[in-house]
């Protein structure tokens, strides 16, 4: 559903604004209105010139016509410009903070948007120095846990509008203008239109004259799009654009001619130049419904990735802000060298015009065929038979015959029509052999033509001689002679298997005896190990239970794999090395994954089929705009999240015989790679790449949460709840245990901290960020550790002394022969702003001959019950061993694997990820635990125990698993069956 969210402003900075707020379906009428006020802030209009001042004086080839050189310190303005855009998004988010302005904030925060909305965000106004603000940067939008997922773009648009029918065209029309051209490449935005709408007609203007732009715009058929790149600027209110060297029009000017243009459906202005709003202001009061500009100078390369990117997405199916708000994120990457370059584009639209997609701009041809055949116009669209018809243009030169056959709907028509004939055209290829006489005769003619005759009919009845006919109809003579004597070349659409893989491999002799490889050995698994993680599964059953969690709405009798197998499937599949859906293509024939997950298996003639890649990518991806799995048509599958958090939990409290006395909950974020365009990606500079940045909430080396986040979030973001919410369950089960909670110093906030402070017998334990006060605090210990680290190396010293010759690297080497200095202490810590009050703060002090290092952690836990020195080893520490739960996830079981589109689908992965870790685990606890693989990782178990070869025979009586009698850890998957025969079978 797409939904319209409209923010209209009266009023201006020094008396401050009165603000409605409406929200609805896009073309309908609002389905509620708010009105909320914001306080006069003149400071915001001096914090954003102050910005724009330093923006502006940054050199470089920007798309602005430049008055004379500047000699300037780039790198130090750039730091500047950092610092004021910083200064201005402090200013700029604290007014919307006003409390005036709450009923906006909390409407917005509490309507109940769905993963699917499609939102345009439209900021309705005429001040201009509202508009010039970086509105898509509030954090009130990001507050929004929609907001933080689901691609949205803010756009400007004055309160008045007016709507008009446009007449619709069969082929969309763009008309290019490129202007002056002084030191910038405007010839770079026109081939990157050519590349991207190839299917538009497309007029170019290079550095027109005025009256050649007028008559072109008042072209009698009229344009969709007006594509502006050169030169352009705002004069007070007034937007100019640079057409020449020599020449130069406002808009004023331009703006008769340009109402034939609007009236003839001109439905999307692009001007791809500097400082466009003064340009946007005119032609908004033209009722032109969508005008893209850059708010200030734009440098040349960010103006070329920003319409590179624009039109990648506009042209491949998004919407108008959709694209646009893709090219901003892609512009951030430009940021380290183009400060603010995300800053700069913007959309103004008449808030009354739905905006138009791609294919609305015009009715265009469709690549794609569908069942019909392709044909020689359609060769520009002809793919993946390259290889194919290479085959066939040499064929076709050297045989007389060349038949193309192939089962119905192959592609033998299309291959032809479409790759050969238009390959014989192109290459301009002369046909002669020196074949029978006819061949001689038809290879003279080719060869005086210098190209193919090429005819096409339909044989019918009698195909000779109708083909026959053909050769006269072209003057072939004397066809009455033609005859076959063989078909020298047969070409076949479908896979021939017989043909592919030789009966035997022989490779170099050893001690003079051939080594022969075939494939005629009996069929023989790789996965057998994988009866030991079904037998478990079924045990404790851990992938049932996920599968409760789903619902299906696929019609019960045409059920082939229900939901229960699908699970068990994927689940098995990453515990054995299997991440890709792809992989269980070859996988669904595997009798050890059938036997695995429950399929019956009568002998070994019957057909073993599991689920492919395309039936478990239902289960986890649903592109379709639907509110419910129960009306998609092809993903009728759908998961309960709540019940999936809920259920890691209760298997944890189920590990536990009896209530431990005290568990300790740590609390960490990792990073999650990804390589496309997923949803709600953002580039993070810590983790120097586009990822998501999942929360993760262990206890010891148990999974209680897994929770998928952006990347562009607080890493502390979502910790409190996904706290509260595990804490819960826990004391549902467990009354009076003891929870310290542990994190590294991105959770030292106050609001985690004060909720555990009001908890009975819950305590914290966070790393804390050192800073100067810190510092000078625990200067007392440091001294004293400094004093103790001297004392233990001046021997050393002496003693190097009477044995070697002086010498400056004495000291370094006596240095390794002493123990790092190493000290505690407790402070009485309260910072600035952020803390409600004071709390104690523990801090480590190592001293080494090479450096100092200082540590801080902040606890709840007094003095009394625990010293400083104990509580950092003991409690905090320890905390590594998380990173190695990490670790294993990641690299063993994939869990960063997250490339699906969706970030729904993506949520889904990492809970299978996370389950297949609990299976992995309950393995290791409690069937290895006294075998020596009791502290090895998931990727050993799987090589040495799980990964192993097997035959399968199947007969009416038994179904027998050989592993190889050279298995060398027999004893060991000896002692895990013994394990699993111990424990109680469900129910």
């Amino acid at each position: 559903m797409k939904k319209l969210v409209i923010l209209q402003f009266d009023g201006e900075f020094s008396k401050g604004y009165k603000v409605t707020l409406e929200v609805g379906e896009e073309g309908k009428r609002p389905d509620l209105r708010i009105r909320g006020e914001l306080p006069q802030a003149l400071e915001i209009i001096q914090c954003f010139q102050s910005w724009r001042d330093i923006y502006r004086s940054l050199d470089g080839q920007t798309r602005i016509k430049k008055l004379g050189a500047r000699n300037v310190n780039i790198d130090d303005l750039k730091q500047k410009c950092d610092e004021r855009s910083q200064s201005l998004l402090n200013s700029f988010n604290s007014w919307l903070q006003s409390q005036s302005f709450n009923p906006i904030k909390n409407c917005l925060y509490q309507q109940d948007w769905h993963r699917e909305d499609e939102i345009r965000v439209i900021l309705s106004t005429d001040c201009q120095e509202l508009r010039k603000l970086p509105w898509h940067l509030w954090n009130g939008f990001y507050a929004i846990p929609h907001f933080r997922i689901t691609p949205f773009e803010v756009a400007l648009s004055a309160p008045d509008g007016e709507r008009r029918e446009r007449p619709f065209r069969e082929k969309i029309r763009i008309l290019i203008i490129l202007g002056d051209s002084t030191e910038i490449n405007v010839k770079a935005d026109e081939q990157l239109l050519q590349k991207y709408c190839g299917d538009a007609e497309i007029v170019t203007l290079v550095e027109p004259l005025r009256q050649e732009l007028n008559n072109y715009l008042q072209d009698e058929i009229g344009w969709d799009m007006l594509f502006f790149s050169g030169h352009s600027q705002t004069q007070g209110t007034q937007g100019r654009i640079f057409l020449n060297h020599d020449d130069s029009l406002t808009m004023a000017e331009l703006r008769d001619t340009l109402l034939p243009a609007i009236a003839k459906r001109l439905q999307l202005a692009i001007f791809n130049s500097c400082d466009g709003l003064g340009i946007a202001r005119e032609l908004e009061s033209l009722q032109i419904p969508q005008v893209i500009v850059m708010r200030e100078p734009v440098p040349d390369k960010v103006a070329q990735e920003f319409l590179k990117h624009f039109l990648k997405s506009f042209t491949g199916g998004s919407s108008l802000c959709i694209s646009v708000g893709y090219a901003r994120q892609q512009l951030q990457r430009l940021e380290s060298q183009f400060p603010c370059a995300s800053w700069l584009p913007v959309i103004v639209q008449n808030q009354l015009e739905v905006p138009p997609t791609w294919q609305s701009l015009g009715i265009t041809r469709s690549p794609y065929r569908g069942l019909m055949a392709f044909r020689e116009e359609d060769a520009e669209n002809f793919f993946g038979r390259e290889a194919f018809v290479e085959q066939l243009v040499i064929d076709i030169t050297s045989k007389p015959l060349v038949a193309v056959i192939g089962a119905s709907g192959s592609g033998k028509s299309s291959v032809v029509f479409a790759g050969l004939i238009p390959q014989l055209r192109q290459n301009n290829i002369v046909g002669d052999n020196g074949g029978s006489d006819c061949d001689r005769s038809m290879g003279s003619s080719l060869q005086y033509h210098r190209q193919w005759q090429i005819i096409s009919f339909r044989p019918g009845k009698n195909p000779l001689p109708g083909f026959l006919t053909k050769l006269e109809e072209i003057g072939v003579k004397n066809c009455q002679n033609v005859y076959c004597k063989r078909i020298p070349a047969v070409l076949s659409m479908t896979p021939n298997k017989n043909d592919c893989i030789p009966e035997q491999f022989i490779f170099e002799p050893v001690l003079s005896c051939p080594v022969i490889v075939n494939f005629k050995g009996e069929p023989v698994t790789s996965d057998a190990g994988i009866t030991l993680i079904a037998e478990l599964d079924r045990k404790r059953e851990i992938t049932s239970r996920l599968a409760s969690c789903f619902k299906d709405y696929r019609e019960p009798n045409k059920i082939l794999h229900p939901i229960n197998s699908l699970i068990a499937q994927r689940i098995y599949g990453l515990i054995m090395g299997y991440e890709d859906l792809n992989d269980h293509e070859t996988l669904r024939h595997d009798a050890i994954f059938a036997l695995a997950v429950g399929k019956v298996i009568n002998s070994e003639q019957e057909s073993i089929t599991l689920a492919g890649k395309s039936t478990l990518n239902r289960l986890e991806h649903c592109p379709e705009d639907v509110s419910s799995r129960a009306d998609s048509r092809y993903h009728r599958i759908e998961h309960d999240a709540e019940a999936i958090e809920t259920l890691l939990v209760e298997i944890f409290l189920e590990s536990y015989q009896k209530p431990p006395r005290q568990i300790i909950l740590d609390l960490d974020v990792t990073d999650d790679l990804v390589h496309g365009n997923q949803e709600a990606t953002f580039f993070n500079p810590y983790y120097r790449g586009y990822c998501y940045a999942p929360l993760y909430i262990f206890c010891g080396q148990h999974l209680l949460a897994a929770k998928l986040r952006a990347s562009n979030v607080d890493p502390a973001e979502g910790g409190l709840s996904e706290l509260q919410r595990v804490i819960k369950i826990i004391r549902s089960r467990w009354k009076n245990v003891k929870i310290i909670i542990r994190g590294d110093s991105a959770y030292s906030r106050d609001d985690i901290m004060t909720w555990c402070e009001s908890k009975t017998e819950i305590d914290y334990v966070f790393g804390l960020a050192q800073n100067p006060r810190l510092i000078q605090l625990s200067q007392s210990i440091k001294h004293r550790a400094s004093e103790e680290y001297s004392g233990r190396l001046k021997p050393i010293v002496d003693f190097f002394e009477t044995l070697f010759l002086p010498s400056p690297d004495l000291t370094n080497d006596a240095a390794a022969f002493v123990n790092n200095s190493v000290w505690y202490c407790s402070l009485d810590y309260q910072t600035l702003d952020s803390w409600s009050h004071s709390r104690r703060v523990v801090a480590k002090v190592e001293y080494s001959y090479e450096e100092v290092d200082t540590r801080f952690v902040v606890t709840s836990l007094p003095i009394k019950k625990i010293p400083p020195g104990r509580l950092y080893t003991q409690k905090y520490c320890p905390r590594g061993n998380m990173e190695n739960c990490l670790k294993e996830q990641k690299l063993g079981l994939r869990s960063d694997r997250t490339s699906t589109h969706t970030f729904e689908g993506n949520q889904l992965r990492l809970w299978f990820a996370s389950i297949a870790y609990i299976l992995m685990n309950t393995l290791r606890e409690q069937c290895l635990a006294k075998t020596e693989f009791k502290n090895a990782t998931i990727e050993t178990i799987r090589t040495k125990l799980l990964k192993l070869g097997a035959v399968i025979t199947i007969s009416k009586r038994r179904i027998l698993i050989a592993i190889s009698s050279a298995y060398p850890y027999k004893k060991i998957f000896a002692m895990v069956y013994k394990s699993l025969s111990q424990l109680p079978s469900p129910g």
